[in-house]
C-alpha cells in the first residue's frame, strides 16, 4: 500500500480500512430501519469521509463520519 489508505465498502455491513501503518480495521455501518431511498448514499459517504479528512480526522473517524452522512441521505424523502 505504500502510504496509501484503502477503504473497502460492503454495503450495509462494516467497511474495512487498510493502511500501511496498521492492521485492517472494520468500521461498522449504521443500522437503519427507515431507509427511504439509496440514491446518492455512496456519494454522501465519500463526501462525509473527505470533509472529515480535510478537517484533520484520522481515517477511522473519517469513515465513521462518512457513515453518518450516508445514513442521513438514506433517511431522506426524494
Amino acid at each position: 500500500l505504500g502510504g496509501a489508505s484503502v477503504i473497502v465498502k460492503h454495503g450495509s455491513t462494516p467497511c474495512t480500512v487498510l493502511t500501511a501503518e496498521a492492521d485492517p480495521v472494520h468500521v461498522p455501518a449504521i443500522s437503519l430501519d427507515d431507509v427511504r431511498d439509496t440514491t446518492g448514499a455512496g456519494d454522501a459517504f465519500a463526501a462525509g469521509l473527505l470533509l472529515a479528512l480535510a478537517d484533520g480526522a484520522d481515517m477511522v473517524a473519517a469513515v465513521q463520519r462518512g457513515h453518518l452522512v450516508a445514513a442521513d441521505t438514506l433517511r431522506r424523502e426524494r
